[in-house]
């Protein structure tokens, strides 16, 4: 199975690897989208971008892993083009969402930046630097809020990678994922899991 998909390509949305309302899309780069993710409305996307494996995105979301160089003598892109000058955006990297990312709506995530496994993006928030797993962000510029679990969990969660697991483990794992832990408490997660 491959790690990512071609959110543009009707077959592989028709598969249901991708989901969302691709025509809501606006896409000036590489998107790659990881299986079962859901783009869930109106979405920009500028340079390199990938998405990982069952993320929610909600709508009016921008992906900006480019912007304009700001020490460049005109900022209007389309006379860059007329006057036949150079078009090359500044750039920190591109942008990189691990699995299980949930980001809210009106959110932007800015270049360069790394959202770990299971993070939060809460809705209208400006993400300039990297977000560690497991956490929620709010703001502009967005800040650390808090973790949503314990140290161990978040520890057995990095290891365990669900989102790895075939579909039907997955079906076989409901008591796993029927779990809600607030962030003081501490549970063996692999006494409720089926392998």
């Amino acid at each position: 199975m491959r790690e990512f998909y071609n959110p543009l390509n009707e077959k592989e949305k028709v598969a249901g690897k991708i989901r969302g309302p691709v025509d809501n899309w606006n896409v000036k780069g590489r998107l790659h989208v990881g299986y079962h993710s859901s783009i869930n409305g109106r979405l920009k996307v500028r340079g390199q971008v990938y998405i990982g494996r069952y993320c929610a995105i909600g709508d009016e979301c921008r992906l900006f892993s480019t912007s304009h160089h700001p020490q460049v003598i005109n900022l209007q892109i389309w006379l860059q083009t007329e006057v036949g000058a150079s078009v090359a955006g500044d750039t920190k990297g591109p942008i990189k969402i691990g699995n299980n990312v949930w980001i809210g709506d009106n959110v932007s995530v800015m270049s360069g930046v790394t959202v770990g496994d299971g993070a939060i993006l809460a809705a209208g928030s400006v993400v300039t630097r990297d977000v560690a797993p497991y956490s929620i962000v709010a703001g502009s510029a967005a800040r650390h809020v808090r973790y949503r679990f314990c140290e161990n969990v978040r520890k057995q969660l990095a290891a365990i990678q669900w989102w790895n697991w075939d579909e039907d483990r997955l079906k076989r794992n409901t008591k796993f994922f029927d779990l809600v832990l607030d962030p003081e408490t501490d549970v063996d997660l692999s006494k409720t899991i089926v392998d």
